[in-house]
């Protein structure tokens, strides 16, 4: 029965019954009809209303009930000193039938039962305009009624400039048709459609419809929901989706996902590293069998310390690709989800090259200390001539040597410099790009901080440069340094300085550099790209934080409509379960770590605003809260706050009935990961005999539904008002 039904039904002065057509059997009545007929409700459930008339009234006047009409009056006597008119409206909504009887005294008045029938429109007509849907009343494809908030939907400027238009001139003629269909079947369907505002903006809206008799006429009715924020949230999420994944395929670095330790996604930097060409012929395979043997157990332990929740470094390893040829890679994994199971993203950089440089710089430094020798033992053996030319020959084909090396390689900078920092040495590379960068004439001799503190780019220059006068005092330094070159762009050096001794001293530096700058970008665009997520993230956490506001808003305006003590309440709770959940989604989009909320804050919140809502003139309850800062994630903290919410709720109803004053505890506590959540009262206890898995309450079972959602166990003391003990384990 839907809720304009319920809503003429209990009319505080006519007396109505609702009948089931055509068996005639009464479904429900109101207080008036049951007080005149002098039966209770439960008497006239399923009676058939034939029994109710008086014996004396003819069957052709009865027969004539059940006929197909949508009006029927006929004399009855109930008993034969009050004799009555009996009434009947036949209406049908969506496929079901029923028919509305008022008794009336004699004459009837056929005017008074249309005014009466026009008010119920008219309270139809007020519920319908304070609704968050618009509603709509067609007839024979034509608009004959609508509220105010469908006019605002489609952005005209009142009801009256979209009453009697046809509904093709707001909905395509291909979805009219699967809504009418729709409503013929049943009338909680929805259907999702695109359609244009007056302005031409694109909307989207979720429908729902169903047939019912309107002024006499079968109407079609549909209520329109604008779910045009919501769409566009979720094509935003999928585009940022989408750009993520091509910002990973095209990553300089390796990526592959593991699920249950096996190989599920690669991209193609990750192909090219293992040498195949598609990353189907991986898929499946143990990511095991590509660590060589000496570091496989370390990196599984890692993988599984990451599983658990761990947090575990980049870290230095040997692979192999599909040819057994070994790799020297540096890894670093995190959690992740892939195709909704919780798996592990591994980041691979290739340093084989960088570890053959390492190598390389070795050489050469060895290579000096080696010359370094030489000049000292030329020293001591000057008066030999003959010994001495055969050591400057040695000392002239090694230093080819190291000129050869110093100067073939292309991707690489080095020079040495003095205490003065003046030139001693460069190679051909840094010449080379000095020259089409910065437009710089380098050689030795000439000043290397002068020429770099001219392009330094001082929009993130951090006193880098110092790191030379540190290199000086003995320690070697890295560091990337920005410059902006002749094109105004800005260049990131990655730079490693190493101290030279000879003879003992430290004489001098050798500066070795790579450009970085590719690798920045794309590490920047990585980063804006994960800052985009999260806020997305906090903003569809907004709008549920909203949504939530928006429901909790109507409740209480449904409540200004309901009269009933006890559906009075069930509203004013289902607000504040309502309220619970819309502060923890607050909590999530005023945080920065989605993985862990501040659960003691959020108690504090619940609480307040529950001995905020319950508060009375006689009883003043004091709050002691007995907490610790606890973190949970979003799967712990919903159903505990719903638990907190129904836990101080009911003790705030019932605990301090007949008191002037009472205290409410509430403890929040962590013991090696388990979690301590304690709600007390010192009111008047329960009752001997409470049990609770057998309590009906709606709050009761809920509590323990939520419970077993956690994992959680309970235990209920009684020794000194009522103290509800939980215990679970955090995730």
């Amino acid at each position: 029965m839907n809720s304009y039904l319920t809503e003429i039904l209990h009319h505080p002065v006519d007396k109505l019954a609702l009948i089931e057509w055509p068996s005639m059997v009464i479904l429900d009545a109101n207080e008036e009809f049951c007080k005149y007929v002098r039966y209770t409700k439960n008497e006239l459930l399923d009676r058939v209303f034939h029994s109710l008339i008086w014996k004396d009234v003819p069957r052709e006047k009865l027969s004539t009930i059940e006929q197909q009409v949508n009006e029927f009056g006929f004399a009855s006597l109930l008993e034969e000193s009050q004799q009555k008119w009996i009434y009947i409206t036949r209406i049908q909504q969506g496929s079901s039938v029923f028919g509305l009887a008022r008794i009336h005294d004699i004459p009837t008045n056929k005017k008074v039962i249309e005014r009466q029938l026009e008010e119920s429109e008219m309270r139809f007509k007020t519920l319908s305009d304070v609704a968050s849907e618009g509603v709509c009343f067609i007839q024979e494809g034509v608009i004959v009624d609508v509220n105010d908030q469908l006019a605002r939907i489609f952005g005209f400027d009142g009801v009256e400039t979209i009453v009697k238009r046809k509904l093709n001139e707001l909905l395509a003629v291909s979805d009219i048709q699967r809504i009418m269909a729709s409503a013929e079947i049943s009338a909680i369907n929805r259907n999702e459609v695109r359609a244009t505002d007056s302005s031409g903006r694109m909307i989207f809206l979720e429908i729902t419809g169903s047939y019912l008799q309107f002024k006499g006429k079968r109407t079609l009715a549909l209520v329109f929901n604008d779910i045009s924020i919501r769409k566009r949230t979720e094509q935003a999420l999928h585009q940022s989706l989408v750009s993520f994944q091509r910002l990973l395929e095209d990553s300089p670095n390796g990526v592959v996902i593991l699920t249950d330790g096996r190989i599920q996604y690669l991209n193609q930097s990750a192909c090219r590293l293992f040498g195949i060409a598609d990353e189907d012929e991986l898929f499946g395979d143990a990511f095991e069998n590509y660590i060589e043997e000496p570091f496989r157990d370390s990196v599984m332990s890692d993988l599984q310390s990451i599983r658990e929740g761990g947090d575990v470094g980049t870290k230095e390893v040997r692979m192999v690709d599909v040819a057994k040829e070994s790799i020297d890679v540096e890894i670093k994994a995190t959690l992740t989800v892939y195709e909704n199971k919780p798996s592990i993203q591994v980041t691979i950089d290739n340093i084989t090259d960088r570890n053959k440089l390492m190598q390389e710089q070795i050489r050469v430094r060895f290579v000096e200390e080696i010359n370094a020798a030489l000049k000292a033992e030329i020293d001591e053996h000057r008066a030999t001539q003959l010994k001495l030319e055969q050591q400057q020959r040695q000392t002239l084909e090694k230093t080819a040597k190291i000129e050869s090396i110093f100067n073939s390689t292309e991707n690489l900078m080095m020079w040495t410099l003095n205490h003065d920092y003046e030139i001693t040495e460069l190679n051909a590379n840094f010449a080379k790009n000095m020259r089409s960068s910065f437009e710089e004439e380098v050689a030795q001799g000439e000043n290397i901080m002068a020429i770099l503190q001219r392009h330094v780019d001082h929009n993130f220059y951090q006193g880098q440069l110092q790191a030379f006068t540190n290199g000086f005092k003995g320690r070697p330094q890295q560091f990337e340094l920005p410059l902006r070159n002749e094109s105004n762009e800005t260049v990131w050096w990655q730079c490693f300085l190493n101290p030279v001794y000879l003879n003992g001293k430290l004489e001098e530096l050798s500066c070795l550099v790579y450009d970085n700058t590719e690798r920045k970008q794309i590490d920047r665009k990585i980063r804006d790209s994960l800052k985009e997520k999260e806020v997305l993230l906090q903003e569809v956490h907004h709008r549920v934080k909203n949504n939530l506001q928006v429901i909790s808003s109507i409740l209480n305006l449904q409540s200004s409509y309901v009269s009933d003590p006890k559906t009075l309440e069930i509203l004013r709770e289902s607000q504040q379960r309502i309220k619970s959940m819309s502060f923890i989604h607050e909590t999530i989009y005023r945080t920065a770590d989605f993985s862990r909320l501040e659960f003691m804050d959020y108690i504090k919140t619940i609480a307040s605003n529950l001995i905020q809502s319950y508060r009375t003139a006689t009883t003043r309850v004091d709050f002691i809260p007995d907490m610790q800062s606890v973190g949970l994630n979003l799967d712990q903290a919903i159903p505990c706050g719903l638990i907190i919410n129904e836990l101080v709720s009911n003790a705030l109803k019932y605990a301090f009935k007949g008191r002037k004053r009472g205290t409410l505890t509430v403890v929040l506590k962590e013991e090696n990961d388990d979690i301590i959540l304690a709600v007390k009262d010192d009111g008047v206890g329960l009752p001997p005999d409470f049990a609770f898995e057998k309590n009906n309450s709606l709050g009761i079972q809920l509590v323990y539904a939520l419970l077993e959602q956690i994992d959680a166990t309970v235990k209920v003391d009684q020794t000194n008002g009522t103290e509800f003990f939980i215990r679970f384990r955090r995730k």
